[in-house]
């Protein structure tokens, strides 16, 4: 059984699009919105999301995983699992691998609503896992690059229907077959 800390990061940006500018915008209201979305974008920065995810694993050890998503910003996972010694360096009968990865958003052509997005990420992740992993978390590096693009793909795809309801069609059959051989 795994530990996993799914975290979503702040609706902020997302707000902010809902909301919109107001109308008239004076020129120092322009610098504070600049100045304000490159506090988020360096807040959302892959580096800043692994060291946020390594400094809760370091607080709960029994963590497996730690999965974070950032909203357009994209997504960042790191997982921990430990393996039998095979290596010469390692001392003990049981080493731990830890490794993770970040994934920029996927592009969205014509975005609609975000609501669900998140879940629609984590839902895809897990069902990677249960597919590929055997209900483990990616055991490889190339296996997490994998489960965070096919996570930010199902995301993406959310964001193209109202109310967090999956669209019909081709777009689903077409991350079923790429991701979901069955």
């Amino acid at each position: 059984l795994c530990n996993i800390l799914k975290i979503g990061a702040s609706a902020a940006p997302q707000l902010i699009k809902l909301l919109g500018a107001p109308e008239h915008v004076t020129e120092q209201q322009q610098q504070q919105q600049q100045q304000q979305e490159l506090r988020l974008q360096e807040m959302y920065s892959a580096s800043k999301l692994d060291s946020f995810a390594i400094d809760l694993m370091n607080v709960a050890p029994s963590l497996t995983a730690v999965l974070i998503t950032a909203g357009s910003f994209g997504s960042a996972a790191r997982v921990r699992f430990s393996t039998q010694n095979h290596e010469r360096d390692c001392t003990t009968s049981r080493c731990t691998t830890e490794f993770g990865a970040f994934m920029n958003s996927m592009p969205v052509d014509s975005c609609i609503d975000t609501t669900g997005a998140g879940d629609a990420w984590f839902g895809a992740f897990l069902a990677w896992c249960l597919t590929h992993g055997n209900g483990h978390a990616p055991s490889t590096p190339t296996d997490l690059n994998s489960a965070l693009h096919c996570a930010s793909k199902c995301a993406a795809l959310s964001c193209t229907s109202s109310g967090g309801l999956p669209p019909d069609g081709a777009p689903i059959d077409a991350i079923r077959s790429e991701f979901f051989r069955l």
